[in-house]
């Protein structure tokens, strides 16, 4: 579709959808970019065509149409001296006219309003309905985990900050290209640190909103976790490994290696201005935002991942944030309730939505996954289970764990589990989990 053609459709036509099933005025709409300004030079975001949706990105939400312009309407065009048109060739002609303005003004951002997708040199912004959208890094920058952004009528609410200061605030950065509006609400869906350990660069004027357990968690020397003293210390060894291996590398491999290492040690060097920010508004089953014409739901639906995990449910938009709840395939549960989670992500099906976003890994509209994680934790828990009332120790336990069978339906790298998962559970079975 030509940058002409798509703006003769979205302005004469507004009924009419683009290629990938949305209204694109919908989105200059809430881009604040208005005819007017797109003539006065202030054109729109750049939208970068890396590449086109699958069809699980499709059907849309729709937005606002920007006919008629409001400007516009209150001038009554002139036709030239002497001429005559019919009422409808005089509408035609001053849509004409618009529709040139926009087509010049869309520019590349015409190709990036039929993908949805805004790619940053370190984020990769997939609009997944009206004004929310999916965010993943794009490996320029260690960011470990996903987000969400929901612009509202009047500000904006994201949910999880990635794993540093440095990597939220990149985040941000991208979120300016987005919206204009305000951060004013950022929700955590659980205390870990690749979820939560970027609180600290939003600001005191941004509300943290979190479980009462993610509260409780980060205010007790969150810094000495063992998943968040684990993650650094391997990373610290991955550095290290990256640069051993480079002294062997080919000319061919160098490059890649080079730019590797440079995001490691990045990263690396960034942990060290970690200050964790806890949630300073808490809730214990559920909380409701009403915030700038949108529905937003904060659900507590029991323990699974931790003990404190928070779906994010837009109920208009009939999608689901789950953070780490439920994932592409089972979870890490070395903090977990494995024996609480199918309850819980039964739960979670009572709510009313069609996709579901993943804290890790891409988004999915096949709800049968949820079926298939519920079946491997309740064998994995009836495995262990059995291993612990043998006696047998949590690393002869791991040998002898074979749900293999379960790479039918998840992924087979997603139905293994270490040891630091099997001390988890036998940890719960003896009431010493925490």
């Amino acid at each position: 579709m030509t940058r002409l053609s798509l703006a003769w459709n979205l302005l004469l036509r507004p009924e009419r959808r683009c290629l990938s099933g949305c209204r694109c005025a919908g989105l200059l709409a809430r881009l604040g970019r208005s005819p007017e300004k797109l003539a006065a030079g202030q054109g729109p975001a750049t939208f970068l065509p890396r590449r086109r949706p699958t069809s699980k990105g499709a059907g849309l939400a729709a937005g606002p149409s920007l006919w008629p312009p409001a400007a516009a309407a209150g001038q009554k065009a002139r036709a030239p001296a002497g001429a005559r048109f019919p009422a409808r060739q005089r509408s035609r002609n001053r849509l004409w006219g618009l529709a040139h303005v926009v087509a010049v003004g869309l520019s590349v951002a015409a190709v990036g309003a039929e993908e949805h997708v805004l790619e940053t040199e370190t984020h990769r912004f997939e609009e997944v309905a009206d004004g929310v959208y999916f965010v993943s890094g794009t490996g320029a920058m260690v960011t470990r985990s996903n987000a969400m952004v929901v612009v509202t009528e009047e500000d904006v609410l994201v949910v999880d900050s990635h794993i540093t200061p440095a990597a939220a605030r990149a985040l941000i950065a991208g979120i300016e290209q987005i919206t204009d509006k305000p951060i004013r609400t950022l929700v955590n869906t659980h205390f870990h640190y690749d979820h939560a350990h970027g609180n600290q660069a939003f600001g005191p004027g941004v509300r943290v909103v979190g479980h009462e357990y993610t509260r409780h968690k980060m205010t007790t020397a969150p810094l000495d976790e063992h998943t968040f003293k684990g993650s650094s210390e391997r990373d610290r060894q991955a550095l290290e490994e990256m640069r051993a291996a480079l002294e062997t590398a080919s000319e061919e491999e160098r490059e890649a290696l080079e730019t590797q290492i440079g995001v490691q040690a990045a990263h690396v060097e960034s942990t060290a201005e970690i200050d964790p920010v806890p949630p300073d508004t808490t809730l214990s089953e559920k909380m409701t935002l009403f915030q700038g014409g949108r529905e937003i739901q904060l659900h507590f639906l029991g323990r699974a991942h931790t003990g404190g995990d928070v779906a994010i449910h837009l109920p208009a938009e009939r999608l689901v944030f789950t953070g780490d709840m439920m994932l592409g395939g089972p979870p890490w549960p070395g903090d977990g309730w494995v024996n609480e989670w199918p309850a819980t992500l039964e739960r979670l099906k009572q709510l009313d939505f069609d996709l579901i976003l993943p804290g890790h890994g891409p988004y999915f509209r096949d709800l049968e996954l949820i079926d298939h994680v519920q079946a491997f934790h309740r064998e994995l828990w009836e495995v262990v289970s059995a291993l612990h009332a043998e006696g047998v120790s949590a690393e002869d336990a791991v040998e002898r764990i074979d749900l293999s069978h379960h790479a039918e339906n998840l992924p087979p790298a997603r139905v293994r589990v270490d040891l630091r998962g099997v001390q988890r559970m036998y940890m719960v079975l003896e009431g010493t989990a925490e």
